[in-house]
């Protein structure tokens, strides 16, 4: 949710860690899952969003990993030096 924060930007050297929406318990409903889902990606970038809603969700007890040179490629601001 870092990506969320405004004025980010990355280091091309950082890596982001991504999963889908789980709790404790109860496994969520395909609905539960879909609106949080949905939550979480809306704070991210339009193209972060896309991929998360493509891939990253489906992550749900791994990561999905971004490195800093794939954020700024998919439109995160790259941190001056």
């Amino acid at each position: 949710m870092y990506l969320a924060v405004e004025n980010m930007c990355v280091s091309p050297r950082a890596v982001f860690g991504f999963h889908g929406p789980y709790r404790l318990g109860p496994k969520l409903s395909e609905t539960e899952f879909e609106e949080w889902s949905r939550f979480i990606a809306a704070h991210y970038p339009l193209n972060i969003r896309v991929w998360y809603l493509d891939k990253a969700r489906h992550s749900v007890f791994s990561m999905s990993r971004l490195s800093g040179t794939e954020l700024i490629r998919l439109g995160v601001p790259k941190c001056d030096p």
